[in-house]
């Protein structure tokens, strides 16, 4: 695989599997994103918050525009 057909396929994850999957863990009541979901990809609403992980989420969702 050449080096721009790995750019495009990275590309293509980051926007259609990545930020999406992100966007998702969004708490549109309190604020933030949730902190927790199990291995079947069940969302625990009420764990808590951690502020490192919040911090890189929103580290990152300015870098996408």
């Amino acid at each position: 695989m050449d080096k721009y057909t790995f750019a495009r396929e990275a590309e293509e994850h980051l926007k259609n599997r990545l930020i999406p999957f992100w966007s998702g863990l969004k708490d549109e009541t309190y604020g933030g994103f949730y902190g927790y979901m199990g291995y079947d990809l069940k969302l625990e609403t009420e764990y808590e918050k951690g502020c490192i992980l919040n911090s890189r989420i929103l580290w990152f969702f300015p870098m996408r525009t």
